[in-house]
């Protein structure tokens, strides 16, 4: 007898696989706004450290190198190798420390006129946050941001940091035996100016 083969099935009956990327679209829109909130805070990072390097580019020295020697011997005593610059720019009300490998200490341009002791006092506190390495780690926390940027918790953890190293250069200048009611009648004043500041820009 001859065998009789079954019929090939028609193709419009053959049945496809589904596709794991049609199943999913959700994930692809998830994906590219974690991209997208990634991209935004390190394109303000990039920003900061533009605006940063200019002001620094622009600061200038102060002639008779005063600040920088008093810097210097700051630094001796907190056992930092790193040369501390001392630059002067009018566009600061409060003083700015910037750099991980070549710190640099920017006063505000009135700062030329401060008391010896007040220059003393806040070259101190800045000294504290290269010894620190306190733009480093500042910098490490933008980086961690821009992967968990969505976290409802990730405003106060960044806001606790940067109270916390404050408070940190703060014990450094008390222990130095600096007077609670003269440091803070100091930060006060410029808190003060800080906030002039934020208000002039807004």
């Amino acid at each position: 007898l001859a065998h009789r083969s079954d019929p090939a099935p028609a193709s419009s009956e053959l049945s496809l696989p589904p596709s794991r990327e049609a199943g999913y679209p959700w994930l692809a829109a998830l994906l590219a706004a974690w991209a997208a909130g990634a991209l935004f805070v390190l394109a303000r990072f990039a920003i900061d450290v533009m605006r940063t390097r200019s002001l620094v580019r622009d600061a200038i020295q102060a002639p008779e190198g005063m600040h920088a020697r008093l810097a210097a011997r700051i630094a001796e005593r907190m056992g930092l190798r790193r040369r501390v610059r001392v630059l002067f720019s009018e566009e600061l009300s409060v003083p700015v420390t910037w750099g991980i490998l070549r710190p640099v200490v920017v006063l505000p341009l009135e700062a030329w006129e401060w008391p010896a002791e007040r220059i003393r006092i806040v070259l101190l506190h800045e000294c504290a946050h290269v010894w620190r390495l306190d733009c480093l780690s500042s910098s490490v926390v933008v980086l961690a941001s821009s992967l968990w940027w969505f976290h409802p918790l990730l405003l106060i953890c960044r806001r606790r940091l940067r109270v916390e190293q404050e408070r940190a250069c703060d014990d450094v200048v008390l222990l130095d035996g600096v007077g609670p009611a003269e440091y803070a009648s100091m930060l006060v004043e410029f808190a003060r100016g800080l906030s002039w500041l934020e208000e002039s820009a807004t």
